[in-house]
């Protein structure tokens, strides 16, 4: 039996390829980077600001518990909406909470700064 709709594997270039590649390596540096650079900053930020090793290694931690417990649920909603609107959707959002990390940061002071950096690393990143 044949199926009613056959489909033709589609064709890209070689150089269609490594441009892919190219992107992706580029996306993944940058967002590495930027965003590794970023936590590891503002774990030293707490550091500088209690004078507490422990608000550093909360601060540290609290991003790959997240990741964790958020690893199935994520992955369904990357399988059931466009990948595009995805993007689009946790960079804008991330933007904002990065506008209101950085309007509410200057309200706290000592070992308060670790609560908006801890909901902030736990929301956003």
């Amino acid at each position: 039996m044949q199926a009613a709709h056959a489909t033709h594997p589609v064709m890209i270039t070689d150089r269609e390829s490594n441009r892919q590649i190219t992107k992706d390596f580029t996306s993944n540096l940058i967002g590495s980077l930027s965003g590794g650079m970023f936590s590891f900053g503002m774990g030293l930020m707490l550091l500088n600001q209690t004078h507490l090793a422990i608000s550093f290694g909360l601060s540290t931690i609290v991003g790959p518990l997240v990741s964790l417990l958020l690893f199935v649920p994520m992955g369904s909603i990357v399988d059931r909406y466009p990948h595009r609107s995805i993007l689009i959707v946790s960079n804008l959002v991330r933007l904002v909470g990065l506008a209101v990390f950085a309007w509410a940061l200057p309200n706290f002071s000592g070992v308060q700064k670790l609560i908006p950096v801890v909901l902030f690393r736990r929301v956003f990143t």
